[in-house]
Formats: structure tokens, sequence, C-alpha cells
């Protein structure tokens, strides 16, 4: 009889450990799931911040070849109208303005 009894109670001590052990089986899923969709998050975020890092870097290179542009433009409208001693000395001004502004872009 204790054998028989011992036995019951030894089975259901094995059920309800294999009920626990089922729901952290499936809480322990669920939290597998949830950290998978966390790293696919992130992963999104880094290829984000890179694309805005790329784009950003190339706008700031476009910019400067637009001012440089305009650098040009302006030079080029000063020099117009000046007489031809003047319009030599303003040129080499304005080349070396133009190499400081390439040397400092470069850095």
């Amino acid at each position: 009889r204790r054998v028989e009894k011992r036995n019951k109670e030894h089975k259901a001590v094995e059920r309800k450990l294999t009920k626990k052990m089922e729901k952290l089986s499936i809480e322990f899923d669920k939290m597998r799931k949830h950290n998978e969709e966390l790293i696919k998050e992130k992963e999104n975020v880094v290829k984000e911040r890179l694309e805005a890092k790329t784009q950003l870097e190339n706008t700031e290179k476009e910019l400067a070849q637009v001012r440089k542009k305009l650098y040009k433009i302006e030079a080029d409208e000063d020099i117009i109208n000046l007489d031809p001693y003047e319009m030599h000395r303003k040129i080499r001004y304005y080349e070396a303005q133009l190499e400081f502004n390439d040397k400092e872009f470069n850095r």
C-alpha cells in the first residue's frame, strides 16, 4: 500500500512538474520570439542610421560643390567690371581663395 501511495504521489508531482515545464517552454518561446524581433528592430535602426549618415555626407559634398560654383560665379561677376590690371589682381586673389577653400574642405 505504501508503495502504491508513493507512486501516486510521484505521478502527481511528475504531472505538476510536466505542466510547469510546458508553461515555461511556452514562455521561453515567447521570449525568444520577442528577442528576435528586438534584434531585427535594432538591425533596421542601424541600417537607417548608416543610410542617413551616407545621405548627410553626400549632401555635404553637394553643398560644398554648390558653394564653390557660387563663389566662382560671384568672382566672375566681380572681375567683369574691372580694368585689366585690377582684373589680373582679383583673379589671383580668387584663385588663392579657391585653393584655401579646397584645403579646408579636404581636411
